[in-house]
């Protein structure tokens, strides 16, 4: 009864964020299809509960005792021939989908400079506006960004393999479980519920996950036109030990969602550079341009938090992405005046002050940039983590027939997940940038304690589950080892 209980008070709450966050549907055929499925195979979990508890036990004794079993088989979420449980289960695991396309179009919403619905690809303004005539050195990051951002925004149609993981998953269900299916005792109804079920939910995994591993390729590729820039493999590289970059927010896969810390540190550093900026007089327009930019960004982002003190949280949102919007353009001109002093040697010029000012501005953008993607990254990652763990669950809470299909889904997806996820957690601790943004040595694998914890839980958690699904005995005898191990070291 308390996971029932805790269940539902989950499903009322995410609803209740749905309704909040329903501007998020217009033109995401995608998302409304996952809450279609999602809340469809909540409803008919729940009439299903409904019709058990509404009727009275003492009626059942003397009418059909029969159903009285029913009952108790039916609300005994350990017994293993629930019918409620697995149902549960798989329908969790279909509205965390959902839950997850909700969160990732919230995310992009916070993100200025992302191509709205009916803008065609790379129409979009940049986030790091770099890319542009007077900085020839950057040449080529607007075309690397626009692939990350269209990772974010594009329809999953749209991401290479989506299509085939409808096809390939429905072959293999058909050839190997679908073809030899038992039916169950409890009925056509609940059959199909299972048949559909368990199609529907690993599809929308597969298509979260080639997200995941798509919009890290693309983020990979950007990273590494940025490590052979000037920018990082001088600048970053000399002065990244320096207490101003040990103070830049964190860049990881274990931070939260990002708020005002990468933009008020940006929004700083803008103020910071324009006060030591000393143009000659034929430059002045450009002066006075990065000055009204500076303003506007002051005063956005002084909006944005009196807002969000006060919980409107629209004009919150909207004077956040006018700050951020305008720190984007800003850096357009700061990329063009230190432009030629890519060559140059830091102290060389006598406006070494100034132009070191404004390297480290583009260097709060990039970790600005970088935080909005990794927010996607981890979102993407934890739904298909406990996505499949639910499957798993599920697969192993109701005597199915055939089972060994349905285990053998669960070693392959889950064994690919882990060794997937792990070696993009090993490259993001070897990336050459990251390490230089976030103080870690470049090139090596970094055991930190944010690494460490990616491990526990998106290696350790779902490999330790699949063996306590797979050889339940065994687990328990080495967990009861280890416990007798403990209570001598103690």
């Amino acid at each position: 009864m308390v996971a029932l209980a805790a269940f539902f008070w989950l499903a009322v709450s995410i609803i209740g964020w749905m309704i909040r966050g329903w501007r998020h549907f217009r033109g995401h055929i995608g998302a409304l299809l996952a809450l279609g499925v999602g809340a469809a195979m909540i409803t008919f979990v729940a009439w299903g509960q409904l019709e058990i508890f509404r009727a009275k036990p003492a009626e059942l004794l003397e009418k059909v005792p029969e159903q009285i079993f029913f009952f108790l088989r039916s609300t005994e979420l350990a017994s293993g021939v629930s019918i409620l449980l697995p149902g549960l289960l798989i329908g969790l695991a279909v509205f965390l989908s959902f839950f997850a396309a909700l969160q990732r179009l919230n995310l992009a919403e916070r993100m200025p400079c992302l191509r709205e619905p009916q803008q065609r690809p790379g129409d979009a303004p940049q986030f790091l506006r770099f890319d542009h005539e007077q900085a020839k050195s950057f040449k080529g990051l607007k075309v690397l960004e626009d692939r990350v951002k269209e990772m974010i925004v594009c329809r999953i149609v749209e991401v290479p393999g989506a299509a085939l993981a409808v096809f390939v998953i429905f072959i293999l269900y058909w050839r190997l479980f679908l073809q030899h299916f038992i039916p169950s005792v409890d009925g056509w109804a609940f059959d199909l519920f299972f048949k559909l079920g368990f199609y529907i939910a690993p599809l929308l995994l597969a298509w979260a996950f080639l997200r995941f591993t798509w919009l890290w390729a693309a983020l990979r590729r950007l990273l590494r036109r940025l490590s052979w820039h000037p920018l990082i493999s001088q600048y970053a590289a000399e002065h990244s030990e320096e207490k101003r970059f040990t103070s830049l927010p964190q860049v990881d896969l274990m931070t939260p969602t990002p708020t005002y810390t990468a933009l008020s540190a940006s929004a700083r550093q803008a103020r910071s550079f324009y006060d030591v900026l000393k143009l000659p007089p034929e430059r002045a327009e450009t002066g006075e341009r990065i000055g009204r930019l500076v303003e506007e960004t002051e005063s956005k982002l002084s909006l944005a938090l009196h807002f969000d003190a006060q919980g409107a949280w629209q004009e919150a949102l909207r004077n956040r992405r006018g700050a951020q919007a305008a720190l984007a353009e800003l850096s357009e001109p700061v990329s063009a005046l230190l432009e030629d002093s890519w060559r140059a040697s830091d102290g060389a010029t006598p406006d070494a002050g100034w132009r070191d000012e404004g390297k480290f501005f583009l260097i709060t953008q990039i970790v600005a940039f970088l935080q909005h993607i990794f927010a996607h990254l981890q979102n993407l990652a934890a739904l298909v983590t406990i996505g499949l763990l639910l499957l798993l669950v599920a697969a192993n809470s109701y005597p199915f027939r055939p089972r060994e299909p349905l285990l053998l889904f669960s070693w392959v997806s889950i064994l690919t997940s882990v060794v997937v996820t792990l070696f993009i957690f090993v490259q993001v601790s070897r990336d050459k940038t990251l390490g230089l943004l976030t103080g870690k040595t470049p090139g090596r694998l970094n055991i930190t304690r944010d690494f460490v914890m990616r491990v526990l839980i998106h290696g350790v958690v779902p490999i330790i589950a699949l063996l306590g699904a797979q050889f339940p005995q065994a687990v328990r005898q080495i967990f009861s080892w280890l416990s007798v191990f403990e209570g001598k070291g103690s």
